[in-house]
């Protein structure tokens, strides 16, 4: 079984990645919000040889920019599974192995 440290170890990096998410998710809203006010009091919006889309908005660019920001949640999770899925000595059964000189 896993031992709590191994699991501790685990949650604090989910943890420490989902709150420095939430951090660049709300800086990076502000940004992008002043940058966009920006552009459109410039008369930046949509015209001619620009990267606008159809409806007005940088969509995509917008989207990858808030999806840059999400990665470290998402290596938090995901290194959360693999540390205590590594350290917990299961097979694919279930079933708890153990090395010959670890006793039960």
């Amino acid at each position: 079984m896993t031992d709590f440290w191994s699991f501790f170890e685990g949650f604090i990096i989910m943890v420490v990645g989902i709150c420095l998410s939430a951090v660049l998710v709300l800086c990076a809203g502000m940004f992008l919000d002043n940058f966009l006010v920006g552009l459109t009091g410039a008369g930046l919006d949509a015209g001619a040889g620009t990267v606008w889309d159809t409806t007005g908005n940088v969509n995509i660019l917008i989207n990858l920019f808030y999806f840059a920001c999400c990665m470290p949640a998402i290596f938090g999770v995901a290194a959360y599974f693999l540390i205590t899925a590594k350290r917990s000595k299961l097979d694919a059964y279930g079933s708890a192995m153990y090395s010959d000189d670890e006793s039960w």
